[in-house]
């Protein structure tokens, strides 16, 4: 009998807590085999020790009666998975098999890009389109040798130290050290030199992601971005799809939605005031937005957060004490 479930980040983090969550799993236990399940979030799953067979559902490929094709891919030690949200998924023949899991959701996690998209895979790690096709998911997107996993390891423990610490500044600190993470895998595949005038350019559009950053509580308009960086409106709108993959107005939707989903779970703010405080012009328009990318309207969303926690019971699963390297 198959065996699925919806794995939840907020059942694993609260909401004063930045959305990340750090485990590895088959460190202790064996592995759960052919556990089906999606998330809500992203996923770069690096495989520590063994093997194992990564089967995940290309729901593009299928019948009438939802029988979808199964991907199945063969991994190993130092092989880098990333799963994004909509893909449901899970691991076969995992005896001694481990896994190190940085589960994030890029919807909440907004932060000034400057030139890392000089990076490819950073496209790969935040895609700001629509992620690659689930083929592709189900494939590893890299190999890492042993110092490069070592590394990873030892940066991913830091990070969950400091997630867990309660220490002052620990969403900032939290926040550096994942980026760090994000950064070091990215730097991990080979990159292409760039010319210096689209590194310039790829520069002045993370000025301009700043500055939406700091204001999208305000009127932006695509004429007052450009004159920002001092470029015309054309080239500045093609500069940024060349640089993240939208549009500049939808990455400032973005970033305002993402501020909005925190006021909405945030029950001291009144609903009707998000609207404002996150640069929309009125309620319906925020509404509208809202239920695009969420599936729900901003209260039900708050309903449903509310009815949620009160009926929430202890997680079985937790925060893995990490392995200090490779084994």
């Amino acid at each position: 009998m198959r065996k699925e479930f919806h794995w939840l980040l907020n059942e694993f983090v609260s909401d004063v807590k930045l959305p990340i969550y750090v485990t590895l799993e088959g460190h202790t236990r064996k592995h759960i085999e052919r556990l089906f399940h999606d998330h809500t979030s992203s996923e770069i799953a690096v495989v520590v020790r063994g093997q194992a067979i990564h089967l995940l559902e290309n729901r593009q490929i299928g019948d009438r009666r939802n029988n979808y094709a199964l991907e199945r891919v063969a991994i190993q030690k130092g092989d880098v998975l990333v799963i994004h949200p909509g893909v449901t998924h899970c691991y076969d023949r995992t005896d001694e098999f481990e896994l190190l899991n940085i589960v994030y959701d890029t919807r909440q996690l907004a932060f000034p890009h400057l030139d890392c998209f000089d990076m490819p895979f950073f496209h790969v790690l935040f895609p700001q389109g629509t992620p690659a096709d689930p083929a592709e998911q189900a494939r590893p997107v890299m190999q890492l040798d042993d110092e490069q996993l070592n590394a990873v390891l030892l940066q991913a423990q830091r990070l969950q130290n400091e997630i867990t610490s309660g220490r002052a500044g620990n969403l900032f600190v939290s926040m550096t050290l994942f980026l760090e993470c994000m950064a070091m895998i990215s730097r991990y595949l080979p990159q292409k030199e760039k010319e210096p005038e689209e590194r310039r350019a790829n520069f002045l559009i993370g000025a301009a992601i700043s500055f939406m950053v700091r204001h999208y509580a305000e009127k932006i308009t695509l004429d007052r971005l450009a004159k920002q960086v001092n470029m015309s409106t054309r080239n500045f709108c093609r500069h940024f799809r060349n640089a993240t993959g939208s549009s500049p107005m939808e990455y400032l939707n973005h970033i305002r939605l993402t501020h909005a989903l925190l006021m909405v779970q945030d029950s001291r703010v009144g609903i009707e005031e998000i609207a404002g405080l996150c640069g929309y012009c009125d309620n319906s328009h925020l509404y509208r937005q809202f239920r695009a990318v969420y599936g729900v309207s901003p209260r039900e969303y708050r309903q449903g957060k509310r009815a949620a926690a009160e009926h929430r019971s202890p997680s079985p699963a937790g925060i893995i004490e990490l392995s200090g390297g490779v084994k």
